[in-house]
C-alpha cells in the first residue's frame, strides 16, 4: 500500500510540475489590511452592537456596509469591517500595504507567513498514514489559502477540530485544521494569499500548529513538493 501511494504521488506531482504557468504578483494579507469577498478590510472579533459602530466609524465605513458582505452579525464572533476608500488612501499615505509576492499561477504558497520548521512530516507515524505537514505556530497566527479556490467546508470535524477545506482547480484539494477560529465559510470564493482563519489547537492535539494538507481527488500528497523551498 506504501509502495502504491508513492508512486501515485510521485504520478501527481510529475503532471502538476509540468503545468504550464505563468508567472505574477499576488498579495498576501497582513494584520492590517485583509480580504474577503473583494473588499479590503480586517477581520474584527465584535462583542456588541455599540463596538460594532465603534469599528464601522474607525474605518470609516457604515454598517449597512458590514452587514452586506456579511451573511449575518454574530457578536461574540469574528466579523469583517470592510474599509472605505479615505481610510484606504490614508494607509497608503503611511506605506501600510499588503506584501506583493511573485508567484507561478500553478504553484501554492506557505499557508503560514514565514514558516521556519514543519512538526511532523508526511508519511507513516503511529502506524498509519499522517496525510498533512504539521507547523507549529503560536495562536493567532493567520493562516492564508495557499490557492484560489472555494471553501468547501467550514466546520468542527472529529480529529481535526476547526477546519477549512477549499476545492482548487484541477482536482487539487487543500485542508487547514486544528484552528482556532474559521473566519472564512462554504461557499466564499478565496484568493491566494488570503486569511482564511488562524493557527489554535482544537481536536486531537497537542500544542498550537496548523495541520496542512494538499489532495489529488481524494489521493494525499506530500505538501512539502508542491511549497516553495
Amino acid at each position: 500500500m506504501r509502495t502504491i501511494l508513492c508512486i501515485l504521488t510521485l504520478f501527481v506531482s510529475v503532471i502538476f510540475c509540468s503545468l504550464s504557468a505563468e508567472t505574477s504578483k499576488i498579495e498576501l494579507d497582513n494584520k492590517q489590511i485583509q480580504q474577503y469577498k473583494g473588499k479590503s478590510g480586517l477581520w474584527v472579533e465584535v462583542n456588541s452592537k455599540s463596538e460594532l459602530q465603534a469599528f464601522a466609524a474607525k474605518y470609516n465605513s457604515s454598517i449597512d456596509d458590514v452587514e452586506t458582505i456579511n451573511d449575518k452579525i454574530v457578536y461574540g464572533d469574528f466579523i469583517f469591517i470592510p474599509f472605505s476608500k479615505n481610510y484606504l488612501d490614508s494607509l497608503n499615505e503611511k506605506n501600510v500595504k499588503r506584501e506583493k509576492v511573485e508567484t507561478e499561477s500553478e504553484d501554492f504558497v506557505w499557508p503560514i507567513e514565514l514558516q521556519s520548521s514543519v512538526s511532523s512530516h508526511f508519511g507513516i507515524r503511529g502506524g498509519k498514514l499522517h496525510e498533512g505537514v504539521d507547523m507549529p505556530a503560536p495562536r493567532g497566527t493567520p493562516i492564508v489559502a495557499a490557492m484560489d479556490g472555494k471553501v468547501l467546508s467550514s466546520a468542527y470535524c472529529t480529529g481535526h477540530g476547526k477546519s477549512i477545506l477549499i476545492g482548487h482547480k484541477n482536482n487539487y484539494f487543500t485542508r487547514y485544521s486544528h484552528n482556532s477560529v474559521n473566519l472564512v465559510k462554504a461557499g466564499d470564493v478565496v484568493k491566494k494569499g488570503q486569511i482564511i482563519g488562524y493557527v489554535g489547537s482544537t481536536g486531537n492535539s497537542t500544542g498550537n500548529h496548523l495541520h496542512f494538507e494538499i489532495r489529488y481527488m481524494d489521493i494525499p500528497l506530500n505538501p512539502l513538493d508542491f511549497l516553495s523551498k
